[in-house]
């Protein structure tokens, strides 16, 4: 006879570093795209990325769908991506 007890998954993803979404040097601009926001809520962009050897970071809270902003990497080189996520924050948080 076999029992289970426990099951656990793990996965290992590498972000390609010219997929989208990537930042490229100069101004990028960040435009947030949802059907809909609930009243009050919020959004919290990151972006994670490793540029001329410094890591930065770009968090930013949304408001609503469409609102843009920019991201301005420095230097001529593409930055290695790290991270790009998403979180929703519900109203009165």
């Amino acid at each position: 006879a076999v029992n289970l007890r426990e099951l656990e998954a793990e996965a290992v993803c590498q972000l390609n570093m010219y997929s989208l979404p990537f930042l490229a040097p100069g101004k990028n601009q960040v435009t947030f795209l949802a059907e809909q926001l609930p009243p009050g809520a919020q959004v919290e962009l990151t972006c994670r990325w490793v540029e001329q050897g410094w890591e930065r970071t770009d968090s930013r809270l949304v408001g609503s769908a469409g609102e843009s902003y920019t991201i301005e990497v420095a230097g001529e080189e593409y930055p290695r991506m790290e991270a790009v996520s998403m979180e929703h924050l519900a109203p009165g948080r």
